[in-house]
């Protein structure tokens, strides 16, 4: 791949990651669940992810 279309995915990895924890807070997760979420994206998506609101 090339370095651009590289640092394209990684955007969307990281966007997806920030959705999926994003979600879990409206939804009202647990702290601890949301935790958990994030250790599962760093290892799948390479970002923890962050509440984006």
């Amino acid at each position: 791949m090339t370095g651009n279309k590289e640092k394209e995915m990684d955007k969307k990895r990281k966007q997806i990651a920030d959705k999926i924890i994003d979600d879990m807070t409206v939804n009202g997760a647990s702290q601890g669940d949301i935790n958990r979420q994030k250790k599962t994206n760093k290892e799948h998506l390479g970002h923890e992810g962050e509440v984006d609101m």
